[in-house]
């Protein structure tokens, strides 16, 4: 009787636990483990204004942001900025999330962005992603550091010219 009794208590902090998650509608803290290791774990911070902050260790998976934050909080906020914590080595799985900017926390010894607001490898060779906001300028230059491309770096993004020095 006293697991039974357990469980059920459990289940309902869990079950209360989620209900705060999602009652904060757009702001409240999210905590999910990250997908590579069961020692990496991001926290997800959102506010009304479209800042998003990613904060723990690891690299952050937001394959799922859109189903824990909700549809709503996207369609109302056009176009979020992601921060990244100093402990944050990377990010996936973007898709087809609106960034407007990166920015990244100045210890963060894996990552760094450009002067208009790309994701980039702390030694700036490596161009990781461009915001689609970007693409509103129809021309972008790759900085002159960059000896890398990711594969989807340009993702949502719709240049006429990009110049690659």
């Amino acid at each position: 009787m006293k697991k039974i009794a357990t469980l059920i208590l459990a289940f309902i902090l869990c079950f209360s636990t989620v209900i705060v998650c999602f009652a904060a509608d757009g702001h409240g803290e999210i905590v999910y483990d990250g997908f590579a290791d069961f020692e990496e774990t991001v926290a997800v911070t959102a506010y009304e204004d479209g800042t998003i902050f990613l904060t723990g260790n690891g690299i952050a998976d937001v394959y799922n942001l859109d189903l824990i934050l909700g549809y709503e909080f996207f369609d109302s906020v056009k176009g979020v900025t992601i921060v990244l914590s100093e402990g944050i080595s990377g990010i996936i799985n973007l898709g087809h999330l609106s960034v407007k900017a990166f920015a990244v926390d100045e210890n963060n010894p894996y990552l760094s962005t450009d002067s208009q607001g790309a994701l980039m490898s702390k030694d700036k060779t490596v161009l990781i992603r461009v915001p689609a906001s970007q693409a509103g300028s129809k021309i972008y230059t790759v900085a002159d550091t960059v000896k890398t491309l990711s594969s989807n770096c340009f993702e949502n993004c719709y240049f006429k010219e990009i110049i690659i020095p």
